[in-house]
């Protein structure tokens, strides 16, 4: 196998340093009799063969322990041999009892058991390093690792998902982060089952924002987590859903269609139709959902702002007002 002829090149490598650094170590010894260097040097020239010497043992581990390899076969040899060796156990176990008047024969006996006993450690371990437990409970949503294939520590083999504990993660766009608030209570709904509700809460708001992967160039979100209540739907990792949250009501505020608010930069305007012409006003915008735009600034109640056409209206342009 190709991983296997890779490991012998690394363990030729190995050896390769190991006699160079045998070489230097004994040419230090010379030298150091002949006091030609400090005995430092020596002493480096020790360290390094002997890390050279470690190098290629491990090197050998790792060459011994590919052609062994958990391959299936492995696995199932040592599946049999464990119950061989239990069985084994079992049968020299009961001779022990049976031949308790010979001393010679219970002495034989009693090292067929203990081999019987190594015999199933040894099984017992080498059927263990085939079986990988989860830390986690839940079920396996994905497979990356095919049996035969080799996986190093930290190469991942399955992905374990939790269906008993799903929560969602919102990300809010940063100028609606003030309408989120721990606790808000939420609905949360998913265009694949229509007219199906769950409900939930905020039970953390992210302290920073970051970078939004789509959309506006230089956009930031920040991410709440919200805990459900009784879910009835069949939701699973990864799902996009739909959120909506209302904060209570603080009192009577001015709205306007989003249609009628024109974003440059970070400056929001409308263009105020007064006496027949548009006049370009800045505003300061608040709270915003699909329809409407709250305005904090720039506009009173009563005042009459364009919703269409606004990319061929100029400050000064002649408009008709249709009601």
């Amino acid at each position: 196998r190709e991983d296997i002829a890779v490991q012998r090149a690394a363990l030729e490598r190995a050896r390769a340093g190991a006699e160079d650094a045998r070489r230097r170590y004994v040419r230090a010894e010379q030298l150091l009799k002949a006091g030609a260097i400090p005995a430092q040097e020596r002493d480096t020239a020790k360290a390094n063969y002997d890390a050279a010497r470690a190098d290629v043992a491990a090197q050998e581990q790792l060459l011994q322990k590919l052609i062994i390899g958990p391959r299936t076969e492995v696995v199932q040899a040592a599946k049999a041999d464990v119950k061989a060796a239990e069985a084994a156990l079992k049968e020299a176990e009961s001779a022990l009892y049976l031949i308790l008047s010979k001393k010679q024969e219970i002495a034989s006996a009693g090292a067929r058991v203990e081999e019987a006993r190594a015999a199933l450690r040894n099984a017992q371990a080498q059927l263990g390093y085939s079986l990988i437990s989860s830390p986690v409970r839940g079920v396996a949503a994905r497979k990356y690792k095919e049996i035969g294939e080799l996986a190093s520590p930290f190469d991942t083999i399955y992905t374990v998902a939790n269906l008993d504990n799903i929560w969602v993660t919102a990300e809010v766009d940063e100028e609606d982060v003030a309408a989120v608030a721990l606790g808000q209570a939420v609905q949360i709904t998913l265009d694949a089952y229509p007219g199906q509700v769950i409900r939930g809460f905020v039970v953390k708001v992210s302290r920073i924002a970051e970078p939004k992967e789509v959309g506006r160039v230089r956009a930031k979100i920040v991410r709440a987590k919200i805990k459900l209540e009784k879910v009835a739907i069949p939701l699973r990792p990864g799902l996009e859903v739909n959120i909506n949250g209302i904060l209570p009501e603080k009192g009577r505020t001015l709205l306007i269609p989003n249609d009628a608010v024109v974003s440059v930069g970070n400056t929001d305007r409308v263009f105020l139709v007064q006496d027949g012409r548009v006049r370009s006003r800045k505003i300061v915008a608040g709270q915003s959902n699909f329809d409407f735009t709250q305005v904090l600034s720039g506009l009173h109640k009563g005042d009459l702002v364009a919703v269409t056409g606004l990319d061929n209206l100029r400050d000064g342009t002649r408009v008709r007002v249709n009601k």
